[in-house]
């Protein structure tokens, strides 16, 4: 565990082959600022090494997600230094996605309360997306006068161009149905329903190592090849773990 100022930590907790990791911010609704984003991208970067991690888990402490940015917090810091300030933001921001993305085991996203701006962008780079029945979404940054520019290009990966203009140009709340219906949310699950799913993965990972990691890396590897191609490469990756030595 790690802090940088009173209240504010991430959380790192692996049990057998799984890995939770949790920020807290309580006064500030989990929102983000540089610190916390840079503790986070150094432990998601930490538990790539750990090949025994098949899943790890992202969740904000308590009642919610994340608020997104810290906004007030960036504001505070003057006119004089806000270059310095935007930079450190996005590379911040920047190396958090890239670790994310990074990882060889199941990148998991927990969704309670309310999720908004960043914290929806860290969603959208996630293999899996579970959220409790009452959470919310929301890209605020147009209702107060900012052109949501880097939230847009994580979104349209995740949920395509339409959908993505939808979320951004509304700056309203959505609703978990709705953010099923866009393809943003994959799971909708209570804690009870969500603590299953955990046990579920560690029974997976004792009676078979390594097979949710080379899952993923198998959607990965061959997520947009056409059909025939893709058909003859999951046969090709088949006989390989069949036949140890490749051979048919």
């Amino acid at each position: 565990m790690s802090a940088t100022e009173s209240g504010q930590r991430v959380e790192l907790e692996v049990k057998g082959s799984i890995a939770t990791v949790t920020w807290c911010r309580p006064n500030a609704a989990n929102s983000f600022n540089v610190a916390l984003v840079r503790q986070l991208a150094s432990s998601i970067s930490d538990l790539n090494t750990e090949h025994s991690v098949e899943v790890c888990i992202l969740q904000g402490c308590r009642h919610h997600f994340s608020g997104g940015w810290d906004l007030k917090e960036l504001r505070e810091t003057g006119d004089e230094h806000a270059s310095e300030d935007l930079a450190e933001y996005f590379d911040a921001g920047t190396t958090l996605l890239d670790a994310i993305t990074a990882m060889g085991a199941m990148m998991v996203t927990r969704h309670r309360g309310v999720t908004a701006g960043f914290g929806i962008a860290i969603a959208a780079r996630c293999d899996i997306v579970v959220a409790a029945p009452d959470s919310s979404f929301v890209c605020p940054e147009i209702s107060v006068g900012l052109v949501p520019r880097l939230l847009a290009a994580e979104l349209i990966g995740g949920i395509g161009e339409r959908q993505a203009l939808t979320w951004l140009a509304s700056g309203r709340s959505f609703t978990v149905v709705e953010a099923v219906a866009s393809g943003l949310v994959t799971m909708v699950l209570n804690d009870e329903g969500f603590d299953s799913l955990v046990a579920d993965w560690q029974n997976q990972t004792r009676s078979a190592p390594g097979c949710l990691r080379k899952t993923k890396a198998t959607v990965g590897d061959l997520g947009g090849l056409p059909i025939g191609e893709r058909r003859g490469r999951a046969i090709t990756l088949a006989v390989n773990d069949l036949l140890p030595n490749g051979r048919s």
